[in-house]
């Protein structure tokens, strides 16, 4: 393969050293890649009939003893293959294998399912905040290298911890490949697991669940319902509390109402459905949706807000009619100016 393509180089210009030099380097370097393709599981591509037998061999392993393990399932997403970004979307699959081997422990196995998917097997897990605190790690420091632009890439990470009771691992991986489905519909590098005792996803933390909708503008606010105590607010909610008093840091003090915690507590809600209310200041308008929720093993009051048209605009378009016409507008009788239905009764 060197001698042809430094033969080539020969043919199609002058002799130069150089370029001959160049191919037979390029030629070596990848005859070492596929070397170390053979032997390195992150440049492998395994199935998941393999990693399935590997499942079912840990579970026989662990019946019986209180040992749990994770498969995990993570998925590097806005690459590109065109052009000068092919080579950024390769030095992106490199780091992040990188970022792979530093937090994974030995006890771990470590495969790709596709090019851009990548498969974890975490054997001996006693608490699963183990292996939250490795995911949680892998996501922040991937985020840290390649930053928040909206070109960048980005992972998303679904795991399903399981025991020796598990029967099937295809049930695992359905499992898994549900928690990424929840991971991605959260926004960039996000992660959720799946847990055997619970038939719900739990995803990372309610911040970055919020994070939607501080793009789309919300105000975000949670309080405790015995003693209005602020227990989390958004990016937005925290620049309005910024401007309050530390001893009036309510939702009605933030938006400017008149009477201090009236929207909460004068509106009957609970846990089953959103209650919608519109809210009223002097100029501004805002669309409300309050709920009941468990936050932390307190009640709480789940607040969601986002503003709508100023008072001013929709003063301006009172005076229009609903059809947008003028009221002189030729109706097809030109005896009338005004619409029959406008006319008095005889």
């Amino acid at each position: 393969m060197a001698v042809r393509l430094g033969a080539n180089a020969y043919f199609e210009k002058l002799y130069n050293p150089e370029i001959i030099l160049s191919a037979l380097d390029k030629a070596v370097r990848n005859y070492r890649a596929l070397l170390d393709g053979r032997t390195d599981s992150l440049t492998r591509f395994w199935d998941r009939k393999t990693i399935r037998s590997r499942i079912d061999a840990y579970i026989s392993y662990i019946a019986g003893k209180e040992i749990r393990a994770a498969l995990g399932i993570i998925c590097v997403e806005n690459l590109s293959i065109e052009g000068e970004a092919l080579e950024k979307s390769a030095d992106a699959l490199v780091t992040f294998a990188q970022i792979l081997q530093k937090y994974f422990p030995r006890r771990a196995t470590i495969g790709r399912l596709n090019i851009n998917e990548f498969v974890v097997l975490f054997r001996g897990l006693i608490k699963n905040a183990e292996i939250e605190e490795i995911i949680k790690h892998v996501v922040s420091e991937f985020g840290e290298v390649f930053g928040d632009d909206s070109a960048a890439p980005t992972i998303s990470a679904g795991l399903t911890v399981f025991d020796g009771s598990v029967a099937l691992s295809s049930t695992i991986f359905q499992e898994t490949d549900f928690a990424l489905k929840k991971a991605r519909n959260y926004g960039r590098n996000q992660y959720a697991f799946f847990e055997p005792d619970h038939d719900h996803i739990v995803v990372s933390t309610e911040a970055k669940a919020a994070r939607l909708l501080d793009e789309i503008g919300a105000f975000v606010y949670v309080c405790d319902v015995k003693t209005n105590e602020k227990l989390f607010a958004n990016s937005r909610a925290l620049s309005l509390c910024e401007g309050t008093l530390p001893c009036s840091k309510c939702v009605c003090s933030i938006l400017g109402l008149d009477e201090q915690y009236g929207l909460c507590s004068k509106t009957p809600l609970s846990k089953h459905k959103f209650e919608i209310n519109t809210i009223k200041t002097k100029d501004k308008l805002y669309n409300c949706r309050m709920k009941l929720i468990e936050w932390y093993g307190k009640l709480a009051r789940l607040m969601i807000i986002t503003e709508e048209q100023s008072i001013t605009y929709l003063k301006k378009q009172k005076g229009r009619p609903k059809t947008g016409r003028p009221l002189n507008y030729d109706w097809g009788r030109k005896s009338l100016t005004r619409p029959p239905w406008c006319l008095p009764t005889p």
